[in-house]
């Protein structure tokens, strides 16, 4: 699919869903939860990083998330265990 073709089938299909769960968020935030249990500070953090989250709706090469990024920093957070291999 094409950059274009990807913005245009995510602001269809995507944004719908992605309104639809911000306006129950904030419903959730102001009538019922407190931010002090653990919803309370999922849905905080929702709210807090919303426009982050929906940043991959306004360009088609942009990917929903950060597996790749997180792809790449795998061996340097497993080579943190071979820092101190065959030291007392």
């Amino acid at each position: 699919m094409s950059d274009e073709n990807r913005k245009t089938h995510r602001l269809k299909h995507a944004k719908p869903l992605l309104v639809e769960l911000k306006a129950w968020a904030d419903d959730q935030i102001s009538a019922r939860v407190t931010s002090q249990g653990l919803l309370g500070a999922a849905l905080d953090y929702l709210v807090k990083h919303w426009e982050s989250l929906i940043r991959y709706l306004d360009e088609g090469y942009l990917k929903p998330d950060n597996n790749t990024a997180e792809r790449h920093m795998r061996p340097i957070a497993l080579g943190r265990n071979w820092i101190f291999a065959g030291s007392d």
